[in-house]
Order: structure tokens, then sequence, then C-alpha cells
């Protein structure tokens, strides 16, 4: 997506059984820049990441991240133990980095300023469910309560 746009551009998903911090405010949105260490060229985040959470659901909302700063993304995706990611931009990293990571990438680009497609919105629930309602989600849960 362009900068100047709003929308969802990557949707990281959460696996409900896996313990993550939770924002005190879920509704402020927090515009706080995340940089990288002290070597140069290690990029920055452009806007904080807002968790969004309705139970069991969780969900990491977050700009694209360019291959230049996607480590700082998965640190980021690491404290919220991020399981999956959707990219609905235009490809801005290439996605070994997440796989790595042990994050799955789940493509569903749609044009931006456009709401998505109803082949893209059926994906995404379909993913919903199998992440947050499947047998093996639910089972997964209550060995872990």
């Amino acid at each position: 997506m362009n900068s100047g746009t709003s929308g969802v551009e990557q949707a990281p998903i959460e696996h409900p059984h896996q313990k993550s911090s939770t924002n005190p405010n879920p509704h402020s949105r927090n515009n706080n820049k995340m940089v990288g260490g002290g070597t140069t060229g290690m990029g920055t985040i452009g806007t904080k990441p807002t968790l969004l959470e309705v139970k069991p659901m969780k969900f990491l909302i977050m700009d694209a991240p360019r291959q230049a700063n996607l480590h700082l993304y998965i640190k980021e995706m690491r404290k919220h133990s991020v399981t999956d990611v959707v990219r609905v931009c235009e490809p801005t990293y290439q996605g070994a980095e997440l796989q790595a990571a042990g994050i799955t990438l789940h493509e569903m680009e749609y044009p931006d300023g456009h709401s998505p497609p109803q082949p893209v919105i059926d994906r995404w629930l379909q993913l919903v469910d199998k992440t947050f309602y499947s047998e093996s989600a639910q089972a997964t849960t209550n060995n872990n309560d």
C-alpha cells in the first residue's frame, strides 16, 4: 500500500494458546516509532503495531515491512506469539525470513484503496476459523490451560 493510504497492510495472527502481552488500551492509536540497535542501516518500524484482541482471537495490525527492517517486525511479532502473517499488499520483502522464524506467510493481495474481493474474504475467514476455532486449535488451547 502507498504510505498515504490507510488500511491494514499486514494482519499477523496470534495462536490463542500462546501467552502474549496486551495493550492496556487496545483502542488507543500508537504512533511511536521503533528503532533498531546501534548498527547503521538496521531500519525502523514506522508505526508501532497495534494489538487487537477479541477472545479467543488476537491480531497484530502493522505496516508492511521492507526487507531492511523485517527483522524488527519479526522481533515484535515474537513478543506477541504471532504464528501467521497475512500479506494484503504488494510484496515488499521475501517470505523466507518469516518462515525461518516459524511464521507462516499467507498471500491475500488485493488492490490498494479497494475493499477485499469475496475470494480474499473467504480465504481470510477460513484461516481465522482454522487458527482459532478448529478442533486442533481448541485442543491446543485446552492442553495449555
